[in-house]
């Protein structure tokens, strides 16, 4: 289904019989309508002194607390840490796993905030007495304020550490900087000093025990060599022992070959112990398989064919019988064969592992004292190595223990800050409108997707699956007889210093005849619907139709009125009906008296073309109400009410029927039934949606047709629906009114 905003319709389109498709769609509905920006500016515009008292708050709020503050200085001093090198003997350099050169800086940040530091600057500066640096009086939140208020930071890419303050005195902010980087060069200093000389005392005691293993070590090997008589070393014994080691593993390699056979052996042993027989092979066997295979194909085929007592079949069963006892002695046989193989491979492994147990004695008999004689040595070598080592490290010691070398220092001391750091007032102020700003619009926004009411044309089809006849958009101020009146926006009183239940009088309604010339978008609008009204009951003839609405205030009447209006301008006649009885106002909006009407007739106080008054508009008649009824729900469900409508049609072209809300009372419903259609008008951004929902289900379940809806006071921005996007201007507007009065 689509919704159509036409342009411009003059009569005498109407008269040439075109179809509803011959003019194109301006406004297509469906699932993939999206609301574009232009909206959602609108829907911020709407609501922009909302937004402006939001923002202003939050920037008077953050401006105050700003004030309120005390400022803060952030003095800054730059340190550099020279990373451990190995040409200073520290004891972690016998601990080679202790040292991570890679976190070294960022332990060292550690260290500049740790509370051992921290705290002996609050003492050198009497940080306790001098300044109030927390709430607590203890020693602990004071630390922890003062270590809260310092920030150590490492500078990536180089030994550059940064060491900043934050104070409400910035000649106190610096002085802490640099005393901090002042203690911890000192302590370094120390910490590096003491470390060398416990190195030197450790290096010296473990040298005196290294000697003391490397004499031992040497007295052991000569008392040796001594007892065995290895002074000198005899060549032929070694080329003999040499000769010995090439049998053992010549011997190791045969037991390989022979541990890999048996294995082998062994496992076709077992598989044939479980009754596998296909390892059992050989020419014989394989012969008087295939001779008993065809033995029984045989005796199959004859037996079936002479039966078992045949002499032919007796004959190959005895022949089968004895290739049957051939096999299992040819298996037999084979398995016991398997079975010798099998036993063979273990015994030659086991005489392999013999043979080698004494090769082996043989050959350590022989080397046994030669290798006891290298391990006394490589213990000498080892204890030599040691000791020499030791050696060096205690000279390296020694020689930084005597030094006073320097791991740091600083490359920029803290000056006192001219300007404080926070708050800062410009930056907060800044924040606070952005804040503001973003929670304003977000606020509006969220109010405006939170309402579940029909915003876009595509809803009223998608959500109330009825045709959408036309788009009455809202505008921002009515000309009424030529002079602008404020307090009206589109069609609708806006309610100032009036109850929202009260009528407007009558020079306050909007007249298509009277004030079209101001507003051409309205104008064009009600005829674009008059058109949409009358290509839905084309081929119909005489039709009755039924305005009415889900809420109050949705503009059912003014609508209402004005497409009558618009239709007597193509020669139309029409008859319109106020059957609101409860709240009539067709008086006011054609300045006529309410004297007999659609109440009394109702009564039987008259007939009905007693009733019907003609207005100055050619072509149009009213039944007013009259007279306000007690009963009126009675009075419309009476005969007569269908009686006048039938009696109308018979008379004019159209009969339109003015209605109270289809939700409040039962009087809509009730009109709804005596009618051939019904249109419901819709308000733009105003009308919910279950309730609109509601009052098609409330025409439906009277039997009504619903012909079409209108969605009244909807916002449309210049570029999308504008008419002088499409050259249609005022000037235009006024030639077309005179050539239709013409």
């Amino acid at each position: 289904m689509q919704g159509n905003y036409e342009l411009h319709r003059s009569s005498e389109s109407i008269q040439t019989g075109l179809r509803l498709s011959d003019f194109p769609p301006l406004l297509s509905a469906g699932p993939d309508d999206r609301v574009p920006l232009r909206v959602h500016g609108r829907v911020i515009w709407n609501r922009r002194w909302l937004i402006l008292a939001i923002v202003v708050a939050t920037v008077v709020v953050v401006a105050i607390q700003t004030l309120r503050q005390k400022p803060v200085y952030k003095a800054v001093g730059t340190l550099e840490i020279d990373m451990p090198t190995k040409s200073i003997a520290t004891i972690q350099d016998f601990f080679p796993s202790a040292n991570v050169p890679e976190n070294y800086l960022q332990t060292q940040a550690k260290i500049l905030s740790s509370g051992q530091l921290t705290s002996q600057v609050m003492d050198k500066l009497n940080l306790s007495h001098k300044v109030q640096l927390g709430l607590s009086s203890s020693r602990w939140s004071e630390q922890r304020t003062f270590q809260k208020r310092l920030n150590v930071q490492v500078v990536k890419g180089s030994e550059l550490v940064q060491v900043a303050f934050e104070s409400e005195d910035p000649s106190l902010a610096a002085n802490v900087v640099n005393q901090l980087m002042s203690l911890y060069i000192k302590q370094t200093q120390e910490d590096r000093s003491e470390t060398a000389s416990g190195a030197s005392s450790w290096v010296l005691g473990q040298l005196k025990e290294t000697k003391a293993k490397l004499d031992e070590s040497m007295d052991t090997l000569r008392r040796y060599e001594r007892e065995h008589q290895l002074l000198s070393v005899n060549p032929d014994r070694e080329r003999l022992m040499n000769i010995d080691g090439e049998r053992l593993e010549q011997l190791q390699k045969e037991l390989a070959t022979v541990e890999g056979t048996r294995i082998e052996k062994e496992a076709i042993h077992r598989r044939l112990q479980a009754g596998d027989t296909q390892m059992l092979q050989s020419g014989f066997l394989e012969e008087n398989l295939k001779k008993e295979a065809e033995l029984e194909a045989q005796l199959a085929q004859i037996s079936n064919k002479f039966g078992p007592k045949f002499p032919q079949v007796q004959r190959a069963e005895a022949e089968l019988t004895e290739v049957r006892k051939i096999l299992a002695t040819e298996r037999d046989r084979l398995s016991r064969e398997i079975e010798a193989v099998y036993q063979s491979a273990v015994e030659q492994e086991a005489l392999t592992r013999s043979e080698i147990e004494e090769q082996r004695k043989k050959v350590s008999g022989g080397s046994d004292l030669l290798m006891q004689d290298t391990i006394l040595k490589r213990d000498v070598d080892l204890n030599q190595q040691a000791y020499e080592g030791l050696l060096q490290k205690l000279q390296e010691a020694t020689n930084t223990a005597s030094l006073r070398t320097v791991s740091a220092r600083i490359v920029d001391p803290a000056d006192p800050p001219a300007v404080s750091s926070h708050p800062g007032l410009l930056r907060n102020l800044g924040l606070a409108l952005m804040m503001g700003l973003t929670a304003a619009i977000g606020l509006a926004l969220g109010e405006e997707v939170l309402r579940d009411t029909i915003k876009t044309p595509g809803e009223v089809e998608l959500d109330l699956n009825v045709l959408l006849l036309g788009v009455v958009p809202a505008v921002s101020k009515l000309i009424i007889h030529g002079s602008p009146d404020a307090k009206r926006n589109g069609f609708r009183v806006r309610g100032q210093g009036r109850r929202s239940s009260d009528k407007p009088e009558s020079g306050q309604w909007f007249r298509l005849d009277r004030d079209g010339l101001n507003h051409y978008e309205l104008s064009e609008a009600i005829r674009n619907l008059r058109t949409s009204l009358l290509f839905a009951l084309e081929g119909k003839g005489p039709h009755s139709v039924l305005f009415s609405s889900s809420v109050p205030s949705e503009g059912k009447t003014t609508i209402s009125s004005n497409i009558s209006i618009s239709l007597t301008q193509l020669g139309k006649k029409i008859l319109m009906i106020d059957g609101d009885l409860r709240r009539p106002c067709l008086h006011r909006v054609f300045s006529i008296p309410n004297t007999a009407g659609l109440s009394e007739y109702l009564q039987e106080v008259c007939e009905w073309d007693d009733v019907v008054q003609a207005t100055n508009i050619p072509g149009l008649d009213v039944v007013v109400c009259g007279e306000r009824p007690v009963n009126p729900a009675e009075l419309l469900s009476s005969g007569r009410m269908r009686q006048i409508i039938e009696q109308a049609k018979r008379r004019y072209d159209l009969v339109l029927v003015d209605s109270p809300t289809l939700l409040n009372m039962a009087d809509s419903r009730i009109l709804a039934s005596c009618v051939d259609s019904v249109v419901l008008i819709v308000r733009s951004r105003a009308t919910p949606k279950l309730l609109a929902k509601q009052a098609c289900a409330n025409v439906r379940g009277a039997g009504a047709t619903i012909v079409g809806a209108v969605l009244n006071q909807l916002e449309i921005g210049d570029s999308e629906y504008s008419y002088s996007y499409y050259g249609y201007s005022k000037k235009t507007a006024s030639l077309d009114q005179q050539e239709e009065r013409a």
